[in-house]
């Protein structure tokens, strides 16, 4: 056998032993504790998604604003212009979410006090991890804006929501039926989580009705929920990260174990080197701008929640979404049905009731067959004040595979 041979049976029977251990993952939604608690997130300590910065002391506009308001709503600084010198003079630390076992939605940042979902593995296998507690509906600081309603937001999400939601989190709530049942109703998990939402929804009010809690307070909980329809979408974030996390430190395995991008710089992570980020430059999605921002230019992608798309949802199920491909078609290769099938390993059999669901994306296979997985997400404006101006299809650069397979 010679060493090239050699080494192809070694990743594939380490992507195998890599496969089974992520299907081995129960995720299940445990517990809401702040950022402080559940990281050791010390003050002036900032977690964002994606690869490091390029420059930690001038991220990009869209981040910056969202740091601005944290610096704000930490009580750091009183005012925008002594957050901006925070961040200049290089007082803040910086650092990818992910590296804290956390991911983030789009341009949200995460400081001590921001309240994190904890996702575990009810197997035991794996350790937990954290997302960002979504606070509802806009205005809301994923979106890298400067509204100052934002902060209302936020003080809502750490204060009666989180309040409500550790009332009925008295046992955990098992996270897979509510993607089934929200792929059964037409969700692709990422740009649309509408009725996994829903589906939330019916057991948050099952059981605070069972743990006797204010009705008043359920009421307006389940509101919000009908006005945010994303809701689900940082839990599922952390429970495709754990299943993602199962297949770290393999040697020899090449399979995608974390991506995520900052705007500037899009990154992914292998099971063989689960530490090293392998980084390539950030361009936007693809995708139809609101009429009234079709002027506004394009952030680049951002956000950690790639990883849905990289455990074979969001972008790899856009035909199973009917809303969500009426919306991208035209910015979709021809073969958008076929690419999971050629570059992710297997069906994954928590999901075979719904029948679709490749996983084990192999970055050899991106490779050797020049196909990237898509990835459906949400356009931001670059100038970190318009936020939300679009949703749309984007495909990481083929390099940034080939760099991270060698």
């Amino acid at each position: 056998m010679n060493p090239i041979e050699q080494s192809d049976e070694l990743q594939q029977q380490a992507n195998q032993s890599a496969l089974g251990r992520m299907f081995a993952v129960r995720p299940a939604w445990r517990n809401i504790v702040s950022a402080g608690a559940a990281l050791n997130l010390e003050k002036y300590t900032v977690l964002h998604a994606g690869p490091p910065m390029l420059d930690k002391c001038n991220p990009p506009k869209p981040i910056r604003s969202s740091i601005v308001l944290t610096c704000l709503y930490e009580g750091w600084a009183s005012t925008e212009a002594q957050a901006e010198a925070l961040i200049q003079n290089g007082e803040l630390q910086l650092f990818p979410a992910q590296d804290f076992a956390c991911v983030i939605p789009l341009a949200g940042v995460i400081g001590p006090q921001s309240s994190l979902v904890e996702v575990v593995d009810t197997s035991g296998a794996v350790a937990p991890i954290w997302s960002l507690l979504s606070s509802g509906p806009p205005p809301d600081i994923r979106f890298g804006t400067r509204d100052p309603d934002c902060l209302t937001s936020m003080r809502y999400r750490d204060g009666p929501l989180k309040t409500f939601l550790l009332g009925v989190l008295n046992q955990p709530i098992d996270l897979v039926p509510l993607a089934i049942q929200g792929l059964m109703g037409g969700d692709e998990l990422h740009l649309r989580t509408q009725a996994a939402t829903a589906a939330l929804r019916v057991e948050l009010l099952k059981r605070a009705k069972l743990q006797g809690l204010d009705p008043a307070a359920t009421e307006a909980v389940c509101n919000m929920l009908l006005t945010s329809p994303g809701f689900f979408l940082t839990l599922w974030m952390a429970a495709c990260r754990l299943y993602l996390s199962a297949c770290e430190g393999i040697n020899h395995c090449s399979l995608v174990t974390r991506m995520g991008a900052n705007g500037e710089s899009v990154g992914l992570s292998l099971g063989k080197q689960p530490d090293v980020w392998v980084t390539a430059p950030a361009k936007p999605p693809l995708g139809a701008l609101a009429p009234h921002q079709s002027d506004i230019t394009p952030f680049g992608v951002v956000g950690d929640s790639t990883v849905v798309d990289v455990m074979g949802f969001g972008g790899q199920l856009v035909g199973s979404s009917p809303d969500i491909l009426a919306m991208l078609l035209p910015y979709l290769p021809p073969n958008y049905e076929s690419i999971s099938g050629e570059i992710m390993m297997a069906p994954h059999p928590a999901f075979a009731e719904f029948g679709k669901v490749h996983s084990g994306l192999d970055a050899r296979r991106v490779k050797v067959t020049a196909m990237t997985p898509l990835v459906n997400i949400v356009i931001l404006a670059a100038n970190g004040v318009n936020g939300l101006i679009g949703r749309g299809s984007y495909s990481p650069p083929k390099e940034l595979f080939g760099k991270a397979a060698v």
